[in-house]
C-alpha cells in the first residue's frame, strides 16, 4: 500500500473553499432540546460536518473567552508581582494605596493630598527633579504612601526604586571589593540617574559618619545635576536630618525637595492599644 503524499493533502483554507450546503436537519441537545443542525460536506475531505446546538456553542466560545481573559489576567498578576519584587518595596507595604490610607485630620489629609499630587504630576515634577522628604514619628504612614506613590507610577512605565539609606551605602562599599562585578561608577549612575523615583527609606539611621555623609551626597548630587526626583523618608526632623547628612546634603535637598511633616501619633500603637483593649 502506498502511503498518501502530503502533497495529496488539501489544505484547510482549499477544503473549505469546495463544500456544499447539505441544509438543515432536526436534532436534539441533551441540554437545550430540539434544534436545527446546519451541515455542509467538505467535497475534498469527503467528510460531512454537522453543526452543534446553537446555544452549546455559545456557552462554549463564553468559556473559551473566560479562560482566555483568566490566563491574560493570570499572567499580568505574575508580571505585575515580579516588578513589584524588582522595586524592593517591603512585601509588607506591596499592597498599599492612596485609597487605603485613613486620613482622620487635615493634616493627616494634608501628608495624603502632597504625595498623591506628586505621583498624579510626575512628569512635571520630574522634570523640574522636585521631590519629597517624608519626616516623621515611626508608624505614621510615610512608607504607606511612599509606596503607594511607586506602585501608581511602576503601573505607568517609570522606573522606579526603594532602597534603605544603609541599603544604598553598602550598595557602593560593596563595589570596593576585589570581586565585586560592578564598578562604582556604574552604581552611582544607577542609582544616581537611570532610576526615574528613587526612594530611600530609614534616612537619618546611619551612623552619619563623613564617609557615608559623602556616598549620600554623591547620589543625591548626580539626580540633582540629571534632574531626577527622589521621595527620602526619614524619623528626623529637619535638624535631626541636616546632622545626619550633613549641611551641603541638606541645602541640596532643600533647593529641590518638599518637607511633608507626619505629626501624629503611630498607627501602630493606636492599633496594639485596640487590640488589647
Amino acid at each position: 500500500m502506498t502511503d498518501r503524499s502530503t502533497d495529496d493533502v488539501p489544505s484547510p483554507r482549499a477544503a473549505l473553499s469546495s463544500r456544499t450546503d447539505l441544509g438543515t436537519k432536526d436534532a436534539v441537545c441533551p441540554e437545550h432540546g430540539e434544534f436545527g443542525s446546519k451541515g455542509f460536506r467538505l467535497e475534498a475531505w469527503k467528510r460531512e460536518i454537522w453543526l452543534q446546538c446553537p446555544q452549546c456553542q455559545q456557552a462554549a466560545e463564553r468559556e473559551q473567552r473566560d479562560e482566555e481573559r483568566r490566563r491574560q489576567a493570570d499572567r499580568l498578576a505574575r508580571e505585575r508581582q515580579e516588578a513589584i519584587g524588582q522595586t524592593c518595596i517591603p512585601l509588607r507595604f506591596q499592597d498599599r494605596t492612596f485609597e487605603s490610607f485613613h486620613a482622620a485630620d487635615e493634616v493627616q489629609l494634608r501628608a495624603l493630598t502632597v504625595v498623591r499630587d506628586f505621583t498624579e504630576g510626575f512628569v512635571a515634577y520630574a522634570s523640574k527633579g522636585s521631590g519629597l522628604i517624608l519626616s516623621g514619628k515611626p508608624g505614621t504612614g510615610k512608607t504607606h504612601l511612599a509606596s503607594a506613590a511607586m506602585l501608581a507610577l511602576m503601573g505607568s512605565g517609570r522606573w522606579v526604586q526603594y532602597v534603605t539609606c544603609m541599603g544604598m551605602i553598602r550598595m557602593v562599599r560593596e563595589t570596593w571589593s576585589r570581586n565585586s562585578e560592578r564598578t562604582e561608577r556604574e552604581v552611582l549612575r544607577l542609582l544616581g540617574s537611570e532610576i526615574d523615583l528613587l526612594v530611600i527609606d530609614e534616612v537619618g539611621v546611619q551612623y552619619g559618619t563623613e564617609g557615608e555623609q559623602n556616598i549620600v551626597f554623591d547620589v543625591l548630587d548626580r539626580r540633582y545635576a540629571e534632574v531626577r526626583p527622589s521621595i527620602l523618608i526619614t524619623n528626623q526632623d529637619a535638624q535631626g536630618l541636616k546632622s545626619s547628612l550633613g549641611e551641603r546634603t541638606f541645602d541640596r535637598l532643600r533647593q529641590t525637595h518638599a518637607l511633608v511633616k507626619f505629626d501624629w501619633p503611630s498607627y501602630r500603637r493606636t492599633a496594639r492599644k485596640e487590640t488589647e483593649a
